[in-house]
């Protein structure tokens, strides 16, 4: 279970700041909850370009918010430039799905990287790390 819930910030923050004051880290909502909110900049993780419109509505009964979720690949490739031991874990989850495709992860991956060179960092440890776990959804390996 996650400790956290990224919230991906694009426009205006006055809502998006209200409810980090209420449901942030060491709040008295985050404890309630078992969670907290957190903020992040759709470029860090780099999101891939159109996420937004391939994003699933998260089904509940709420009237102000209306929550969605990353597709399961734009999600997978936000995991693989940093690749620590939590981002392995979801990866692992995501691919044991069976949802993921190899192909369509690594174009969704090039779309999170579209505006870096080949000699970024960042983009060249998600390539690397694509590698890994198209093996492990291909069966080449027991795990991420």
């Amino acid at each position: 279970m996650t400790s956290d819930v990224d919230v991906v910030y694009v426009h205006g923050l006055s809502l998006l700041n209200r409810a980090i004051e209420l449901f942030g880290k060491g709040t008295a909502g985050a404890a309630r909850h078992g969670f907290y909110l957190e903020s992040v900049s759709s470029g860090l993780p780099p999101l891939p370009i159109g996420y937004q419109s391939r994003c699933v509505r998260i089904p509940g009964s709420l009237s102000v918010l209306r929550p969605f979720r990353p597709e399961i690949h734009d999600l997978a490739a936000t995991k693989l430039a940093r690749f620590h031991t939590r981002d392995r874990e979801d990866l692992t989850i995501l691919c044991d799905t069976g949802e993921l495709d190899p192909d369509r992860l690594r174009e969704v991956v090039d779309l999170a990287f579209t505006f870096a060179d080949d000699e970024d960092p960042r983009r060249y440890a998600a390539n690397a790390n694509l590698t890994v776990v198209i093996d492990y959804l291909k069966g080449r390996r027991k795990k991420l």
